[in-house]
């Protein structure tokens, strides 16, 4: 900043001294015109008039008297020396207007040269702003992968303790099932049924840990998703006929509603484990001898299905907590109904990640309306 202080200054200063040096010159070149002026006026007074050089020298010098004045205006009025451009004349008005030419370009190259500097310095300015623009923008962005990688440090241990949390409850089971099976302290009927019991608890880790991994490899970015056009009635068909016999056990009706043929842009097997997942659900929580209608329509850019069953529905409070990875509702808890706790939340995570939606509707009176909007083919 110093240093552009003092080019400024030693710049302006150059103009000056420039525009000083023409002033003197023109001053100079007056002096010497008015001079030589003077001496031609002298010599042709005393070559010409009866005077004597001392007196025409002594006129020239002496103080200007009133009415020497007025008789000089009236001889000029008579001659028409007022009309007209004496010598003297001209050299003070070229003088002037020298003088003039030489402030004016003075001035004009003093603006010039500050409109100039202002230009660099706001163009300056501008790459300064620019520069102060991206770093905050680089510090944002470091302080967001900092908040990022602290969110996901943190997510790690809350994942960690969540399945330790998780585990521990049905290996304790497993564990107790498993020796009253093998205690011959027991009856066989009792060991047999701990056996069973055994059987269920190891299923319950088996379709926990299942989940657990898909949804690591989902958030690793382990597995890419590859969309490509499929037909929606031939990807429910294969979701409905792998859930079929739970739904037959529980006496369960499943209707497929589709009016139109419809395409969407999805990966066939993680769109399919999604939708089995939350069908899977609606199963579980469907009364025996019950009906659960799927409902497809087409919007503008996606396909509309909506999973409706009887079920008990879902507490207003726990709406936007089912997604949760582990969360089981409190009517899960109370009704014994056998759930890891990931199936909706990987659900929701598949469709999301292929820029869809999952979101649940309470039935009047009773029932559960889960809506999923998948990509149409474009």
């Amino acid at each position: 900043m110093g240093k552009r202080s003092s080019k400024i200054l030693i710049i302006s200063l150059l103009i000056l001294l420039f525009s000083g040096g023409l002033l003197f010159w023109n001053y100079q070149s007056f002096q010497t015109g008015f001079r030589e002026n003077q001496a031609y006026l002298l010599g042709k007074l005393i070559e010409e008039s009866s005077l004597s050089e001392e007196q025409v020298i002594r006129i020239v010098n002496q103080e200007t008297d009133e009415a020497q004045i007025e008789t000089g205006q009236l001889l000029s009025e008579k001659y028409g020396l007022l009309n007209k451009e004496t010598t003297q004349q001209n050299l003070i008005q070229k003088y002037t207007i020298k003088n003039l030419l030489i402030t004016i370009t003075t001035v004009f190259l003093l603006i010039v040269f500050f409109i100039f500097h202002l230009k660099r310095l706001r163009k300056e300015q501008i790459l300064v702003d620019n520069q102060l623009t991206e770093q905050t923008e680089a510090i944002t962005l470091t302080q967001l992968q900092l908040q990022k990688k602290s969110k996901e440090d943190d997510d790690i241990k809350s994942s960690i303790t969540e399945i330790a949390h998780q585990l521990k409850t049905p290996i304790s089971s497993l564990k107790l099932s498993m020796e009253i099976a093998l205690s011959e302290n027991y009856s066989v009927d009792e060991r047999q049924d701990f056996k069973k019991q055994a059987e269920i608890q190891i299923n319950k880790l088996d379709l926990m840990l299942d989940g657990l991994v898909k949804i690591s490899q989902l958030e690793a970015d382990l597995i890419s998703l590859s969309p490509q056009q499929y037909s929606l009635e031939k990807l429910l068909e294969k979701v409905v006929n792998g859930l079929i016999m739970s739904a037959i056990e529980k006496k369960i009706e499943i209707e497929v509603i589709q009016t139109e043929a419809i395409d969407i842009f999805v990966d066939i097997k993680w769109t399919r484990e999604a939708l089995g997942n939350i069908l899977e659900n609606a199963i579980k929580y469907s009364p025996t001898d019950s009906k659960i209608r799927i409902r497809c329509s087409s919007l503008v850019n996606y396909a509309l299905i909506e999973i409706i069953d009887q079920g008990p529905g879902i507490a207003k409070e726990e709406l936007s907590l089912i997604y949760q990875r582990f969360y089981r509702g409190q009517q899960t808890v109370e009704t014994e109904i056998e759930g890891s706790g990931v199936g909706l939340f990987l659900a929701r995570k598949i469709i999301e990640e292929q820029h869809g939606a999952l979101l649940v509707k309470n039935q009047n009176p009773q029932g559960s309306n889960f809506q999923i909007t998948l990509p149409l083919i474009k």
